[in-house]
């Protein structure tokens, strides 16, 4: 039902309560006015029959022709008081018996008057006319008094019917406002629960949605206008979310976008970077290859035959040192592309087997290696992995220095939720400058060293591969290096 009719019912049940209630009141208050008009005309009777009993006094005494014709007159006005003015105000069968008493008594009275007056005036002095007349004035006495008490009990009556019918309209009254006051209880309890409870489920619902809740609905099951509006709301905030979502799914294309484009542009640099690189550091044997050959064809046209085996040696180990360069750039351009599926790795077999493998290089130095004990696994690429951390051993040997008592420590640490494995060493350390700087590709910082410098370069590519990070802490020169890693899950 729609609020407009709830509301149109509510008014037309008010106004039928107060019609009934107003009709109930002019119904009170005529018939008050009635009782009221039983009272006065009681009252002016029973005024009247006092001055009927005192003009009558006045004739018992006196016999003037005065009082005569005043009772006379007033005998007239009771008669016509009770005839046209009583009867049609007293309608109960109790009330017209007591007045039509009261009528005959006062007809019996009358009756006694005009016989005393008969009697008056035949003027027959004697016992026995003066005994008749006290019989007729006793007679008439009596039955004055009897018309008294029949006014008095009259009176009584019209009272306690007036109090009977004041304790009804009490009850009415009070019954009426009652029915009233539920009517009104009913329908503002129904307003409360049909329009006050959904607005204010309406006003909690634009609040919850409002902190970006767009899945939450109002649910209001009504037909009323208010239903129709939280209908509308939810179709609204449906509406709202999937412009919502199809604006988060294009705010994350457009970043996903933005990220492909920032990760082509650091390949393209790292690209033009890498081809520098390569192009330098494959150019040095290349100029020797080129030198030592034009120095062959000089000696053979001279005929220095015994230099041109220390040629061909030279020539030889370019060549070794360009095939090398070329298979460790071919190392590291497969990290990413050829790799096994990620398995989970006991790293305490893992280190264990590197080690086995790096036994040679190990006792040549006489370096001892520490491995903490309970290394945690991790999922990834075995054979990377092993690479990884056997180019970190390899690299801790290579930059021993002189050390008299070298060491290696391998093992974990906790950042927070993140576990940091690392490799540590009491070697010639590294200054903080070139931290950064020997990660890059052929970077070496002892341009004597064994190795083509993309050792480190390969460690750093198959750990952002696994999507970790890889990084050098040292103070400095002779204090040492501990290079560190991490591998999400």
């Amino acid at each position: 039902m729609k609020i407009k009719t709830r509301l149109k019912l509510i008014i037309i049940a008010t106004i039928s309560m107060l019609v009934w209630i107003i009709c109930l009141q002019l119904w009170e208050n005529k018939q008050t006015a009635h009782l009221n008009r039983q009272e006065d005309s009681i009252r002016e009777l029973s005024f009247d029959i006092f001055l009927s009993n005192q003009i009558r006094e006045e004739y018992f005494i006196y016999k003037t022709e005065r009082a005569k014709q005043q009772w006379f007159a007033l005998d007239k006005q009771i008669t016509d008081k009770c005839n046209k003015e009583m009867l049609p105000l007293f309608t109960e069968a109790s009330e017209k018996n007591e007045l039509e008493l009261f009528m005959r008594r006062h007809k019996n009275i009358a009756a006694l008057f005009k016989q005393l007056i008969l009697y008056d005036q035949a003027d027959t002095p004697g016992g026995a006319t003066d005994e008749i007349r006290s019989i007729i004035i006793n007679q008439m006495t009596g039955e004055s008094h009897l018309q008294y008490q029949q006014c008095v009990l009259l009176s009584g009556a019209i009272d306690k019917m007036a109090e009977k019918q004041m304790a009804s309209y009490s009850t009415f009254n009070f019954m009426s406002l009652g029915l009233f006051g539920l009517v009104i209880i009913m329908f503002s309890r129904m307003l409360l629960r049909r329009v006050s409870d959904p607005l204010l489920q309406l006003k909690e619902g634009t609040r919850i949605i409002s902190e970006g809740n767009f899945g939450h609905r109002l649910n209001v099951a009504s037909s009323d206008e208010i239903g129709e509006l939280a209908r509308d709301f939810d179709l609204m905030t449906e509406q709202l979310s999937a412009i919502t979502v199809s604006r988060d799914e294009m705010s994350e294309e457009i970043e996903n976008r933005k990220k492909a484009e920032q990760k082509l542009q650091d390949k393209n640099i790292e690209m033009e970077r890498f081809a520098y690189t390569v192009s330098h550091d494959l150019k040095s044997p290349l100029i020797t290859i080129q030198a030592y050959a034009g120095m062959i064809m000089n000696n053979l046209e001279a005929g220095k035959h015994d230099c041109i085996q220390d040629d061909m040696k030279r020539i030889e180990g370019a060549a070794a040192k360009m095939t090398n360069l070329l298979n460790d750039l071919l190392e590291l351009s497969r990290v990413g592309v050829v790799m096994s599926e990620p398995a989970q790795i006991d790293m305490n077999l893992l280190v264990k087997d590197c080690l086995a493998l790096l036994t040679g290089p190990l006792k040549q130095k006489g370096v001892e290696v520490v491995v903490q004990p309970g290394l945690p696994k991790i999922n990834g690429d075995r054979h990377r992995i092993t690479e990884v951390l056997q180019n970190l051993v390899e690299n801790a040997v290579k930059y021993m220095g002189e050390q008299a008592a070298p060491r290696i420590l391998i093992g974990t640490r906790e950042n927070g939720p993140e576990t940091i494995f690392f490799v540590a060493d009491n070697g010639s350390g590294i200054d903080p400058q070139h931290h950064d700087k020997i990660f890059g590709l052929f970077n070496k910082l002892d341009v004597k060293s064994q190795g083509t410098g993309v050792g480190l370069a390969l460690v750093k590519r198959i750990i952002e591969v696994h999507g970790g990070r890889v990084w050098v802490e040292s103070e400095g020169a002779g204090k040492g290096s501990t290079f560190c890693f991490t591998v999400p899950g």
